[in-house]
């Protein structure tokens, strides 16, 4: 049409009339209900958002092909072996049919073929249990994860993630398309090692050390773990200490490693049976529910204060009438939905720390957006970790820079602790 009609002309302006009273009348709900902060930051934030999404994260595509073309031969590899070690050369090993009959020819009765059935303790050391978790590992976390990734490379020859900063409950960033949040590091698999810098950049890694321990630190005012992060104490070190009974300098690495389990599995309530089977799924570590049970009581002992506040969750869980809201220390808000006691205990424990820690990476990203220079920019967000793309010849002032405001803005959300951030400067992503 040349020209729109009179009535067309009322239909859109009718259709925009509502906007600026709803506007008003929005704002006043979010300041009655504590949350005009929480709707700043994220209206605020969807610039920078875009900017990084158009800017996106520059791939080797050559590297990647060639990891994939690795990747396949060790499939095929890995294929092989496990049809020998089931004597079944004509086995299809993606299906769980075949391989329960293929199993059960050698005398293995398997009620499924999932991580957690080949990983009981019965089934070690057989070859043909230890040939289909290699062949698993080889498929899941090579073929098809790098297949997705070559695909998702535009013609400028970068990866434009989506990020979805409202993606989760808690308010940590989401991002499809694909989601590089799920990319293994490069002790698992090389696919970050394709991600790189341009000739003439370099790429900032900055991570938050230690970020929900520091920030639940912070929430609960557990005093030894508040103390230990002030005085600069390794954390990790001081509860394996506690654990294995042994001065902190006398702490094994194994036992370190096994002590930031310990923190990490019971700081949002994992019971001794549930620690003690996610040890064995992940580390391959064989422990009893009982000594699992003894680790447990023994980091709550050390820290009495997560067990107060571990308590008082519980307590809000069973009392009448129930909680319907929990919120971050930056206002964020979460409804507690029906469930289980336990998913409400969880939610009660982790929207405050997680919610908090999203709170200070997000003031992070918009702070450096706003004062990066033109040219550099994040490239990558992954929870506690950002990565950013700069020129070379200015690399160690943003990384300096970059770590300064990160520190700054988790500081204004968690205000008892030193916030840490790791930072270095690499040619690729690791």
């Amino acid at each position: 049409m040349a020209e729109l009609t009179s009535e067309q002309l009322a239909y859109a302006a009718n259709d925009v009339l509502h906007l600026l009273p709803l506007k008003a009348e929005m704002e006043k709900q979010l300041e009655a209900s504590d949350l005009d902060f929480t709707a700043n930051l994220e209206n605020s934030l969807v610039p920078a958002v875009v900017d990084i999404n158009l800017r996106g994260f520059y791939v080797d595509k050559g590297m990647l092909e060639q990891m994939l073309t690795d990747a396949e031969a060790a499939k095929s590899s890995a294929e092989a072996k496990l049809k020998q070690a089931l004597n079944a050369s004509n086995l299809n090993v993606n299906s769980n049919p075949q391989l329960l009959n293929a199993f059960a020819a050698l005398g293995l009765s398997l009620n499924s073929t999932d991580k957690k059935e080949t990983s009981r303790t019965e089934y070690q050391g057989h070859p043909a249990v230890a040939a289909l978790i290699e062949y698993r590992e080889v498929k899941s976390a090579y073929t098809e994860k790098i297949q997705s990734l070559l695909a998702a490379i535009r013609p400028d020859g970068r990866i434009h993630t989506e990020y979805e900063p409202l993606g989760t409950g808690t308010g940590r960033f989401s991002c499809h398309a694909p989601n590089i949040q799920q990319i293994p590091n490069s002790r698992k698999a090389p696919s970050r090692k394709a991600f790189k810098a341009p000739e003439g950049r370099k790429l900032i890694k900055l991570d938050y050390n230690q970020m929900e321990l520091r920030a639940c630190a912070s929430y609960t005012g557990e005093t030894r773990l508040v103390q230990a992060y002030k005085e600069g104490a390794d954390v990790h070190r001081l509860t394996a200490s506690t654990i294995f009974g042994v001065p902190p300098e006398q702490v094994t690495d194994a036992q370190r490693s096994l002590g930031k389990t310990i923190n990490f599995g019971f700081l949002y309530g994992m019971g001794a049976e549930g620690f003690a089977g996610n040890l064995k799924s992940k580390e391959n570590i064989n422990l009893s529910v009982e000594q699992a049970k003894s680790y447990r009581d023994k980091f709550f002992e050390l820290y009495p204060g997560l067990s107060r506040w571990h308590r008082d969750c519980w307590r809000q869980v069973r009392t009448v009438p129930q909680p319907k809201e929990i919120r971050t220390p930056g206002f964020r808000r979460r409804l507690i939905k029906k469930g289980t006691d336990f998913n409400k205990f969880a939610d009660l424990t982790n929207t405050p720390i997680q919610g908090g820690c999203a709170d200070a990476v997000k003031m992070a990203i918009l702070a450096l957006e706003n004062e990066l220079p033109s040219g550099t920019g994040i490239v990558a967000m992954l929870h506690d970790e950002l990565v950013i793309e700069t020129d070379a010849s200015i690399a160690e002032e943003m990384l300096t820079l970059a770590k300064q405001k990160m520190e700054e803005c988790a500081g204004l959300v968690f205000k008892d602790v030193p916030m840490l951030v790791e930072g270095k400067i690499v040619d690729a992503w690791e």
